[in-house]
Order: C-alpha cells, then structure tokens, then sequence
C-alpha cells in the first residue's frame, strides 16, 4: 500500500473531523494576516503538497482537528525519499495505530483489513456501492 503524502493525511484528517477547507480557514489566525479566502488558498496548497507547512501552521491545525505529529513526520520522510514502512493508515479516515477513532465503547477502532480501520467498514461498503451503480 502506498503510504499518503503529508498533505494528503492532513486533509484525510480534517475531512474525518467533519471540517471543510473554509471552516478551518476560518478558525485560523495567520501572521502576518491573510484574509480568510487566503488562507482557504494556502490551505487546499498544503494539502496538495505545493507549499511547505511550517511547525507553527502544524501546531494551529491541531488545535483544530486532531492528527499524530509522528505519523506525520513519518510522511514527511517518505516524501523525501527514506525507504522505511510506511504507517498503517485508514485509507478513509487516516487514523492510525498511534491515533485510533473512538469507537464510543472506551475502546479504539481496529484494523478489518490492511488500510481500513472497523470504524469505516460501512462508509467503505457505501463507497463501492455508490461506485457500481
């Protein structure tokens, strides 16, 4: 399986906490300012992987929504050429061993298949039906 860009895991996340681009844009400050369709621009260039995220923007989008620094850095060194194994993440919501959804019975989700996380089995089974009819 090939492991998402940094970009891509950023916007998986923000999608799975029910954010769209605007709604983080909106909730962001940025320095020195930038207007709020700016900052929708900027945005949908992080998650494209065409302009670098800096530690600070890092650290204001997890204030927002939550996603694992060291998946993320793990993304990021793959981006860069390093060979190891990627991090097992779900392909739909891009949760991860290290930041499992809460499946509401004091628990976390568990893997079903490699890339699918319990949590997103029927979301993944809409999918292919949608995608057959």
């Amino acid at each position: 399986m090939t492991a998402p860009t940094p970009g891509a895991y950023i916007k998986m996340r923000r999608c799975a906490a029910g954010f769209s681009v605007a709604d983080v844009a909106a909730r962001l400050q940025a320095e020195p300012h930038i207007d709020e369709r700016g900052r929708v621009e900027w945005l949908e260039l992080i998650e494209a992987d065409a302009q670098p995220c800096a530690l600070a923007t890092i650290v204001a989008l997890r204030r927002i929504f939550p996603f694992d620094l060291d998946v993320l850095v793990a993304l990021e060194r793959i981006a860069q050429g390093s060979t190891e194994t990627p991090p097992m993440i779900c392909r739909i919501c891009g949760c991860s061993e290290l930041d499992a959804c809460d499946e509401g019975f004091g628990h976390g989700c568990a893997w079903v298949e490699p890339g699918l996380c319990s949590c997103c089995t029927g979301r993944a089974k809409n999918d292919a039906l949608e995608a057959a009819a």
